[in-house]
Formats: C-alpha cells, sequence, structure tokens
C-alpha cells in the first residue's frame, strides 16, 4: 500500500520548501495534506513522509473576504474557512469556519473580536505573544452529538448560542528541518501555539432565548468545558505562510502546504460527517478515517461487484476524529464495492474499491 503511495507522490512532488510562498496574495493557491500521527513527535525532523497517509486534500484559495477586521481568506469551497488580516510583517488570525471547539460540529463560524498574532515574517526568534479574546459561537440543529440531540428534542431547542473567551500564548520555539519526499532537508522557524477556549455563557433558543446554567445539566458541563489546541507551525526562513504543523491537542496530526498537488486525493469537505477509506486502488489494506461522526461503532463491508457479501468487521471509534487500519481478507485483484453502515444499518458510504496485485 505504501508503494502506491510513494510512486503518487513521486510522480508529481516538484515543490520544496524553499519554494513555499513567502507571504498571501489574492488568488494564490495552496494544497493542505493531513495526516493522523500514532505516536507523538517532538521535532519536525522526527516526521518521515514516507510514513505519512494523506486521506483527503484541502485545496484552499487565497481571497478576498467581507468579514470584519479581516483582510483575506482562505477558502477551500467545501466548509473551510480560515479568516486573516496583515499588517507591518504581523499575520493575525481573525476566525474561521471549521469544526468547532467543543461539539466537533463542523461548519461552526467563530470570530474573534480581538485578532490573535499567528506569524510574523522580522525577527521571528523574538516571536513572542499572549492575551485573550472574546468570541461566540451559534449551533444550528445539526451534527450534535446524540445526547445533545435528544435532550435537545425533548426541550424543544433549535438553537444553541456559546459565548466564551479565548486565551492564547504564542512564541518562537527553536529552528528546525523537514525532510521531503526526496528527503531534501531545509531549515526553518518553529513557533508553539497554546489556544485554550472557555464557555462562559450558554443560551438555548426554544421559543424565546434563555441562558442555562451549565452547572445544573452535568452532560453541558462536560460537552462545554475548557478545551485546549496545540500544536506547532514550521515557517520557512523569512515566510509568513505556514510550511507544516504538527498538532498535539485535540487530535495529533501532521499537515503539509504545497503549491503544487502531490497526487490524486479526494477533497475534504469540512461540512458533513466525512468519511475516507484509502488508498485506493490498494493492495490488500485500506487505512479508514472518520471526521465529525457521532456513532461509537460502525460496519465496514466488501461486496463483490454484482452485490454479494465477501466480508465485514465492526469498528469502534472511541472519537468524533478517529482513524484506523484495516487488514482486508485475502481478494483477487480486481473492483469491489465498500460499505460503511451505522450500528443500526443505515447506509452512509458506498463506493469502489480497486484490489491490486503486487
Amino acid at each position: 500500500m505504501r508503494l502506491l503511495l510513494y510512486i503518487l507522490i513521486s510522480l508529481s512532488f516538484c515543490t520544496s520548501i524553499e519554494a513555499q510562498l513567502k507571504s498571501y496574495e489574492i488568488n494564490d493557491i495552496i494544497y493542505r495534506y493531513e495526516s493522523m500521527l500514532n505516536d507523538p513527535a517532538e521535532t519536525f525532523s522526527q516526521v518521515s513522509m514516507r510514513d505519512q497517509y494523506f486521506p483527503c486534500v484541502d485545496q484552499l484559495v487565497v481571497s478576498e473576504t467581507t468579514l470584519t477586521q479581516a483582510d483575506f481568506q482562505l477558502d477551500n469551497g467545501k466548509g473551510l474557512i480560515e479568516y486573516f488580516s496583515s499588517k507591518d510583517g504581523i499575520l493575525n488570525l481573525i476566525g474561521f469556519k471549521s469544526i468547532d471547539p467543543f461539539l466537533s460540529a463542523p461548519d461552526v463560524v467563530i470570530q474573534f473580536f480581538t485578532p490573535i498574532p499567528v506569524a510574523n515574517d522580522k525577527k521571528i526568534e523574538n516571536f513572542r505573544t499572549h492575551g485573550t479574546s472574546e468570541y461566540f459561537v451559534i449551533y444550528k440543529n445539526k451534527n450534535w452529538p446524540p445526547h445533545l440531540n435528544k435532550w435537545a428534542l425533548q426541550n424543544g431547542i433549535t438553537e444553541i448560542r456559546i459565548n466564551g473567551h479565548v486565551e492564547w500564548n504564542n512564541h518562537f520555539e527553536r529552528k528546525d528541518f523537514f525532510k521531503d519526499i526526496y528527503l531534501d532537508e531545509s531549515i526553518g522557524n518553529v513557533v508553539e501555539y497554546n489556544l485554550k477556549y472557555t464557555a462562559t455563557k450558554l443560551e438555548v433558543k426554544s421559543e424565546k432565548w434563555e441562558e442555562i446554567d451549565l452547572s445544573i445539566e452535568g452532560f453541558l458541563q462536560s460537552l462545554f468545558e475548557p478545551k485546549l489546541h496545540q500544536y506547532y507551525s514550521l515557517y520557512a526562513l523569512g515566510s509568513v505562510v505556514e510550511t507544516a504543523r504538527i498538532s498535539e491537542t485535540p487530535h495529533r496530526t501532521f499537515s503539509i502546504n504545497v503549491e503544487g498537488e502531490l497526487g490524486t486525493f479526494t477533497d475534504c469537505t469540512h461540512s458533513t460527517n466525512d468519511i475516507y477509506v484509502f488508498p485506493n486502488p490498494t493492495f490488500n489494506d485500506v487505512n479508514i478515517r472518520f471526521e465529525n461522526v457521532d456513532s461509537p461503532s460502525y460496519t465496514f463491508s466488501v461486496y463483490s461487484i454484482i452485490g454479494k457479501k465477501l466480508w465485514t468487521k465492526t469498528l469502534s471509534i472511541p472519537n468524533s476524529k478517529y482513524e484506523t487500519y484495516v487488514d482486508l481478507p485475502p481478494l483477487e485483484s480486481g473492483v469491489y464495492i465498500y460499505g460503511i453502515d451505522t450500528p443500526n444499518g443505515k447506509r452512509i458510504k458506498s463506493k469502489r474499491l480497486v484490489i491490486m496485485d503486487f
């Protein structure tokens, strides 16, 4: 399976870190690939491109924006938008439309009242910033966790509104280097980010908006307890465009940003319950990545091209974002169909699966 990934990457990987964009310009296109990390990686030099599996790609377009305080946005056109401002060489995060910090619900907009500095193009060794910003989040009744959805239905609740603050502590950490698929080394600057999201007020809407004491409903308190996002970003020398990222919490992931495509991958959506089966074609095994899912388990089945079930396996999903390895049974090379079902038998994904000879 990994051989296939190497071939795809080697055929089209032509962008090294030195060729990364130094700043964001309208109509620039950046391709972002993200994989799950099985083990902690303290430095970028410890991460091997050869061990990474990318289930999908975000094709991010730098475009103009109407969001207050923002100068531009990165938009993948499928539910992910990041808003930034830039002044005097300092890049600031204004907000985002993506997965929210508390419910892991997709398609949620968060705008910070105070911009958060994330990078500068000069004297990055002196980069250190900390502070707090207020924000608010509105959740429509969509893709909520099952117990929250049940509680909302029982009480006629259609929307939830959270007021809170984010506390950040971002600073230059060290010099580091990164090896691309050709093992070329490039030196960059690493910035550590710590963002702690706290909910200070919860309101619900049925016939009218009403404030709820978080301490009364125990499960609400656990859902909206403070959440920490910690990650490290690598920037090429003199650049404010992120080259690579290692995320520690809430999920251990590795991502790279390049100007050219690494191969043929599925587009990431970020606006639905996403499930990615990759690589496809494969040899005899696959990885399955679950994002924004709300069920503790799913069933993965393989069928013949005429619909005869050949094999099935139940997969336990401990988190809303989870990746698991599946060793397929011995099957002849050819075209099959895979299906993914919820515990109650609802089919949520079905596609062709191509198995190749070694």
